[in-house]
């Protein structure tokens, strides 16, 4: 069994709900272990709109010289996420309810964008890369996990899954923070075009497919930070 699903069970004593949907959520992606095998051993990272803390979660058990802290709008997922690390005695990670647009202050050696860019539009998104790759230490990575365009078939699916889902919590739940985390749809990049931002704003991108079996079209974008200077 993967540390990911291991850590959903877990979440299965704290809430079911939230054990269903990160269930769900694993069907159509399983790559949580890749990401978190990507993050430096120690340092500060940033979960960017982290929800219930899965990955948050995942990443402070993973390495406890790591300093993780995960923000999001919902609470009600944020108790969740605290309640599960303080039941397994996982120290070296905190939540804090910040929206994604007002990160934590400082500098963090990895930053992770799960899923979370698409609901901005793409300005806004290329504004929230500008001050993301500003917070990057010397050496950083900036974790970006992702929808693409390509290929269009899969596009498709991605858009009408979140208007299914996004729709149905905001008519369900009366959530004017639903609203607000999506305002306008969703915003797909091409892969191109994300690429050449990211080097615009002076990181080295990589990216790896990560839809081989899945009818959503992920991408993992690893955008590195330059090195500190060599002292002379």
């Amino acid at each position: 069994m993967s540390g990911a699903l291991r850590w959903i069970m877990r979440f299965g004593g704290v809430s079911p709900g939230a054990a269903a949907y990160l269930s769900l959520r694993y069907l159509g992606f399983r790559h949580f272990e890749r990401i978190e095998k990507l993050l430096p051993s120690s340092g500060r990272i940033l979960d960017l709109g982290c929800g219930h803390g899965l990955l948050a979660i995942l990443a402070a058990a993973g390495g406890g010289g790591r300093e993780v802290i995960g923000i999001d709008l919902l609470e009600r997922r944020l108790a969740v996420g605290r309640e599960v690390a303080r039941r397994h005695g996982v120290m070296n990670v905190r939540f804090e309810r910040r929206d994604i647009e007002d990160p934590p202050a400082g500098s963090f050696d990895a930053i992770v964008v799960a899923d979370v860019l698409f609901y901005r539009s793409v300005p806004a998104q290329r504004d929230l890369l500008e001050v993301l790759s500003a917070r990057l230490a010397p050496g950083g990575r900036l974790l970006i996990k992702e929808q693409v365009q390509e290929p269009a078939w899969k596009a498709r699916l991605v858009a009408m899954q979140e208007w299914l889902v996004v729709g149905l919590k905001v008519a369900l739940g009366g959530s004017s923070q639903w609203s607000r985390m999506a305002p306008s749809g969703i915003h797909l990049w091409r892969e191109e075009s994300l690429d050449e931002t990211l080097r615009s704003l002076g990181l080295k991108p990589t990216i790896e497919r990560l839809d081989q079996w899945s009818w959503l079209s992920h991408r993992l974008f690893i955008a590195a930070a330059a090195p500190p200077p060599h002292p002379r």
